[in-house]
C-alpha cells in the first residue's frame, strides 16, 4: 500500500501545516475511509467564536461543517486534486457551547468530477447540533498550488 498524500493527507501526517482556517477551527482528523467517502473530524470552539449569550456563532459552526465535507470528498481524491464548494446548506438544530465538537461527513454521490455530500455535528453529549448538505466538484491544482 502506498503511502497517501495531496491536500488532505500532507497537513494531517504532519508533512505541511494546516490550513489557516482549519487551524483557527481546531480541526484534527479522527477517521477517515477513503473507499467509503467517510470521515470523522473534531473541532475546537473556543469562547472567541460566541455572541453576547455564550452560544457559538453559525457561520463558525458553517465553516466546521464545511471543512467537514471538503475532509469527506478530499478523502477520496489522488494528489494533485482538490474540491471546490459549489453551494452549501446549513441547518441549526439547537444552541452550542464551546468546546469539542464531532463532525461525521460522507460523500453521497460522485461521479468523475462532481460529488453530492452530506455532514453531521455533534456536541460533546452527542447531540447533533447542526447539519450540512453540499455540491461540489473535482478540480486540478495548477502549478501554483491553487484551485481555481
Amino acid at each position: 500500500m502506498t503511502e497517501r498524500s495531496g491536500p488532505l493527507w500532507d497537513p494531517v501526517l504532519g508533512r505541511a501545516p494546516l490550513p489557516r482556517a482549519a487551524a483557527t477551527l481546531g480541526f484534527e482528523l479522527l477517521d477517515a475511509d477513503a473507499e467509503e467517502g467517510t470521515v470523522e473530524v473534531a473541532f475546537t470552539a473556543t469562547a472567541d467564536f460566541t455572541n453576547p449569550l455564550g452560544n457559538v456563532l453559525g457561520g463558525f459552526l458553517a465553516a466546521m461543517l464545511h471543512d467537514t465535507v471538503g475532509t469527506a470528498l478530499l478523502a477520496t481524491v489522488g494528489p494533485g486534486r482538490f474540491q471546490s464548494t459549489e453551494e452549501l446548506t446549513v441547518r441549526f438544530l439547537r444552541p452550542v457551547r464551546p468546546g469539542r465538537l464531532v463532525g461525521t461527513g460522507h460523500v453521497v454521490h460522485r461521479d468523475e468530477d462532481h460529488a453530492s455530500l452530506e455532514a453531521a455535528l455533534s456536541d460533546p453529549t452527542g447531540a447533533i447540533v447542526a447539519t450540512a448538505t453540499a455540491l461540489a466538484r473535482i478540480v486540478d491544482l495548477d502549478a501554483g498550488g491553487t484551485a481555481p
